[in-house]
This record gives structure tokens, sequence and C-alpha cells, in this order.
């Protein structure tokens, strides 16, 4: 008993981990083109991001986090998407997995355009 409720604190904390880099990543893509200091993170970031996301039409954090959270209890039900699983949690609307990528995809190539505009101008 004390042996599965230590392996069950040990997963739910390294999900909890891997939420809190998640959050980090979330926080740079959305305030990085706005600080010079962090300007180099903000890119490089940006374009792993993009990168895996067109190439492999998901988050590794995302899949790391519900992996761990699996583990540590096997019945619970999570989403395929993070931003869909934490709405789901939080907010009254529910949107769709598909909406959830669409409007990520969006934001990056959004981003991106931004980006470019900004090494027009600093040039």
């Amino acid at each position: 008993m004390r042996l599965k409720l230590r392996r069950r604190l040990f997963f739910v904390g390294m999900a909890n981990a891997v939420l809190a880099i998640h959050l980090c990543v979330i926080a740079i893509l959305i305030f990085g083109l706005f600080t010079y200091k962090w300007f180099w993170l903000y890119t490089v970031t940006l374009i792993g991001t993009l990168g895996f996301e067109l190439a492999t039409g998901y988050c590794p954090l995302t899949r790391a986090e519900f992996w761990f959270r699996k583990k540590a209890q096997p019945e619970i039900t999570v989403g395929d998407t993070f931003l869909s699983y934490y709405a789901y949690k939080m907010l009254p609307a529910h949107p769709t997995s598909n909406q959830v990528r669409s409007a990520a995809l969006l934001f990056l190539l959004a981003s991106l355009f931004l980006l470019l505009c900004r090494l027009q101008w600093m040039a």
C-alpha cells in the first residue's frame, strides 16, 4: 500500500513538473516577442514548437504530462490536447481537440509572422 502511494505521488509530481515546464513555454510564446532580453529564447521556442506541431501534430509536453497522469490515476480520462483538457476542467464551454489544435496553429503562425516583421524592423 505504501509503495503504491509513493509511486502515485511520484507520477503526480512528475506530471506537475511537466505542467510547470509547459506553462513556462506558453508564457515564453505569449510574452517573448515583447522582451528584448529573451528574444533569442522566444525565437528558438517558437520555431521548435511550430516545427514539432507541423511535423507530428502533437506536443511532446502534453503527451508526457498525460502519460504521468495516467500512471498516477489509471481511471482518469485525459484529452488529446493540453488546452482542451484544462478548458474542460475549468470552463463551461468545452472546445474540441480540433478547435484547440486549429487555434494553437493559428496562434503559432501569427507569432511567426510577427517575428518576421520584428526581424525586418530590426534590420
